[in-house]
C-alpha cells in the first residue's frame, strides 16, 4: 500500500468513525514538496501529516508513492488509536514567509520581484522590473528564483495566494529574506 492510499483510508476513518475534526488551516502542510503530486489526495495527505499519524519521508517530502512496510503500517495504526503516540510536525509556520504590504513601486526597488502568475496574466500588467516565473516552475525547481539565497525576494500574484505558496517554497529551500504580497495595478 502506498502512503497516499493509506492517507485516504486513515483520514476517512478518523473523520467518519472516530469523529475527529479536520485541521482547518492546512497551510503548514505546504512545506511538503510532493503535497500536490496527487491532487485528489491533498487533503488526506495534509490531515494525516498535520495530525502526526503518517510521518513524512523527510522534513520536506511526504513520499506520496512510497510503499509502506508492515512495521510502518503498524505504527500508523498505533497513532490512529493513541493520540499520545502521534508526532505532529513542529510549528512549521515559523519557517513560512511573511506577508508584506507594498503600497508603491519605490518600496520594491531593492528587491527581486517575482510574479508567479501565468505569462498571459503577467503580460497584462506587472510592476516595473518584475520577473515572471510561474508557480509551477518554482515548485519544480525552487532554485530557479535566484543564485543568492540572501537577496530580498518578493513574490506577487493577483490575490497573494500563489505568491504565498511560492514564498513558502523558497523559504523552505533556504532563501532567507522572502516575502509575498498581492499585486493590484
Amino acid at each position: 500500500m502506498t502512503k497516499k492510499e493509506a492517507a485516504r483510508i486513515v483520514h476517512e476513518y478518523i473523520r467518519n468513525q472516530l469523529h475527529e475534526e479536520d485541521v482547518e488551516d492546512i497551510d503548514a502542510a505546504e512545506c511538503l514538496r510532493d503535497l500536490y503530486d496527487c491532487h485528489a489526495c491533498v487533503n488526506h495527505i495534509a490531515q494525516t501529516f498535520l495530525k502526526g499519524i503518517i510521518l513524512p519521508k523527510t522534513g520536506q517530502e511526504y513520499g506520496v508513492n512510497e510503499m509502506l512496510s508492515l512495521a510502518e503500517l503498524q505504527g500508523i495504526e498505533e497513532r490512529v488509536f493513541c493520540k499520545e503516540k502521534r508526532r505532529p510536525p513542529q510549528d512549521l509556520r515559523s519557517s513560512q514567509a511573511d506577508y508584506i504590504e507594498l503600497t508603491s513601486v519605490p518600496e520594491l526597488e531593492d528587491a527581486l520581484i517575482i510574479d508567479v502568475r501565468m505569462p498571459e496574466e503577467f503580460s497584462k500588467g506587472h510592476p516595473e522590473g518584475a520577473v515572471n516565473i510561474p508557480l509551477h516552475r518554482i515548485n519544480l525547481n525552487p532554485y530557479i528564483v535566484s543564485d543568492d539565497r540572501f537577496r530580498r525576494i518578493i513574490f506577487i500574484c493577483d490575490n497573494g495566494t500563489n505568491a504565498k505558496i511560492a514564498a513558502d517554497i523558497a523559504k523552505n529551500n533556504g532563501f532567507k529574506s522572502v516575502y509575498y504580497t498581492k499585486y493590484a495595478e
